[in-house]
């Protein structure tokens, strides 16, 4: 690049404090690109208070991605330099209207800036028997990619698993770039793992929303009940109210379960390098999409997980964690129950972890991907549909 300055003006719906993933993902981002000198600009529907972050600058939206936005956003990407890059964090049902804003999709549409589109979600899936409204939402979240997609110059997706959906519903000849999202707690430069001391315990770090939460359960519960000298360690915002929902039901476990509540990057790193065996039974398979996970693997944790369609081959082939086919509780049990017995597998999957972290996935590497192609003298050409 020449001695010219990148200018990154981010789109998300949301930002910290006490947003999800994808404000974290974006708070660490712009704060790595303006420390390395990028003048970053960030527009966000929430909160109504922004974190500030050196040398960011952070504009609240004036309604839910409704007309005052889509002016809003209209003056400001016009005032900034031709080369800047729009870099819109794509999930339909962050914009408001239910998922449905066909009228912002319209608005990205029709911009001639170099719109680059970093899609954590796809579409709302066709299931069968479903109610009409939910095939209504599916329908229009598939036009939503069609139109916000149609002046992307490039678009990113959070897991090779959406390529396929993406290449389908955006415009012809977009493709994509596999962007893995960081770990959301900062990991210190120098992390030495910690060597777990005292009784056996097993970790869970997220949000505790019901598609985790119930697999969760069915889970710990046999692991607790067989390991009797086991705790379980509940990390993160929600998780004080898993618990006492969980002892509602077990309460038998009751001096054997301690939630963190939220907690600062420090905590939630230490908690997870410290527990003997980290657990993520999700659905549809370990993805590089999920923070959580990728947090526990930097911290380098020993993590037991699932493998499910959506699950990318590097897990795999890494053998940096411990996987079990399918969401399938009794199997995903037994694997954490053999791992708390086995301290030498604790200490190979733990090693290979922070390993693939560090060569693959860390923070920096996203980073110098997007000032890399920034500064590429090729641009793809925006074709049409």
């Amino acid at each position: 690049m020449s001695g010219t300055r990148r200018t990154f003006a981010i789109l998300t719906p949301e930002f910290p404090p006490g947003s999800g993933g994808i404000g974290d993902f974006v708070a660490l981002v712009a704060a790595r690109l303006a420390a390395g000198g990028d003048r970053v600009l960030v527009h966000t529907a929430r909160p109504r208070d922004p974190a500030a972050i050196e040398g960011v600058e952070v504009r609240v939206l004036p309604d839910e991605f409704g007309p005052r936005t889509r002016r809003q956003l209209a003056r400001d990407w016009a005032a900034l330099p031709r080369d800047a890059v729009i870099f819109v964090q794509y999930v339909p049902q962050g914009f408001g209207w239910k998922g449905m804003n066909l009228p912002f999709a319209s608005f990205l549409a029709t911009r001639r800036e170099r719109i680059w589109l970093m899609i954590h979600e796809v579409v709302y899936p066709f299931v069968r028997g479903q109610s009409v409204k939910r095939d209504v939402l599916a329908v229009v979240t598939r036009l939503m990619l069609r139109l916000s997609s149609q002046s992307a110059e490039r678009a990113f997706v959070s897991t090779p698993a959406w390529e396929p959906l993406v290449e389908l519903y955006s415009r012809r000849g977009l493709g994509c770039v596999w962007l893995p999202i960081p770990a959301t707690a900062t990991v210190p430069d120098g992390f030495q793992l910690p060597e777990p001391t005292g009784v056996p315990t097993v970790a869970h770090f997220g949000t505790y929303g019901s598609l985790v939460a119930e697999p969760l359960e069915r889970v710990v519960v046999p692991v607790l009940a067989t390991a009797q000298t086991c705790e379980l360690v509940l990390v993160g915002r929600g998780s004080e109210e898993f618990r006492r929902a969980f002892l509602r039901r077990h309460p038998r476990f009751a001096e054997r379960v301690r939630a963190t509540g939220a907690l600062g990057p420090e905590g939630v790193v230490s908690e997870l390098a410290e527990a003997w065996v980290s657990v993520f039974p999700f659905l549809e398979g370990v993805t590089t999409r999920r923070t959580s996970l990728m947090t526990a693997l930097a911290a380098g944790a020993a993590i037991v997980t699932t493998s499910a369609w959506c699950t990318e081959a590097v897990w795999r082939r890494s053998g940096a964690v411990e996987l079990v086919a399918g969401c399938d509780a009794a199997a995903t049990a037994a694997a954490v129950e053999r791992l708390l017995l086995d301290a030498p597998r604790r200490a190979e999957l733990r090693r290979r972890g922070l390993a693939l972290y560090r060569e693959r996935f860390h923070l920096e590497r996203a980073v110098q991907r997007l000032r890399d192609l920034y500064d590429s003298s090729e641009r793809p050409a925006r074709g049409s549909s």
